[in-house]
């Protein structure tokens, strides 16, 4: 009979011991479970905020059957719509940037021989390689597509990069980053090029999310590569 309460004492013993390391491995693992929510949910929040951020809208309008001749062609701005204000730059079908001007609402673009189809890239943000000399002669053409799209801008990524390096915690605040988080951001061109806000010392986990996207550059030309967001 002794020996079996002494059993009956180890196993209440064991148990109570399993009951003690289970509280707390728990006590130890719900913060860092509740940190790295808090992490994830800011680092999707800091993407969708800085994506538009550094983004901006680029119309592209197609124009077809311009003619033959070397000339200027208007682009009369959709009914409601008016161009003031815009950059232009005009393209090939195999990627020639043309020079192009805004004046009186209309685009006009400087059209080489035999242009087959024209391309007209407008923008808010400066994506001109120069104006004609003279738009006095032109060529009216139509529209065969229009499109609005919002693209992240190779100049207002590297212009958002320049600020962060300058003055790091008013932007913080103004992206409403929470008190005692972080971040950082990269972005990479076509050509491999990385482009990042400074580096500071941490010694924490970070939490990064690389994301292939398109960009324009400073030539309205839609370009493949990469944005890095980081939180901590």
């Amino acid at each position: 009979m002794k020996q079996k309460r002494g059993s009956h004492v180890g196993v209440v013993l064991s148990f109570v011991v399993f009951v003690t390391f289970l509280i707390f491995i728990f006590t130890t693992l719900q913060p860092l479970t509740k940190t790295t929510q808090k992490r994830e949910i800011l680092l999707d929040y800091l993407k969708e905020k800085l994506t538009d951020e550094i983004s901006s809208d680029l119309i592209k309008i197609t124009i077809s059957g311009a003619g033959t001749g070397e000339q200027i062609l208007r682009v009369n701005a959709p009914q409601g719509e008016c161009f003031n204000g815009y950059s232009i730059v005009g393209k090939t079908q195999n990627g020639k940037s043309l020079m192009g001007k805004i004046f009186e609402c209309n685009a006009y673009v400087k059209a080489p021989l035999n242009p087959n189809l024209i391309y007209v890239f407008l923008s808010k943000e400066n994506i001109s390689i120069g104006e004609p000399a003279s738009i006095s002669d032109f060529e009216e053409v139509k529209i065969s597509l229009y499109q609005k799209k919002k693209y992240i801008f190779k100049s207002k990524a590297l212009e958002f990069i320049e600020r962060y390096n300058k003055e790091y915690f008013i932007l913080r605040d103004e992206l409403e980053i929470p008190k005692g988080s972080e971040f950082g951001f990269a972005f990479e061109d076509s050509q491999g090029k990385v482009f990042k806000t400074n580096e500071q010392d941490v010694q924490t986990d970070v939490f990064v999310d690389q994301i292939p996207t398109e960009y324009v550059n400073k030539s309205g030309d839609i370009m493949g590569g990469f944005v890095s967001f980081k939180v901590w």
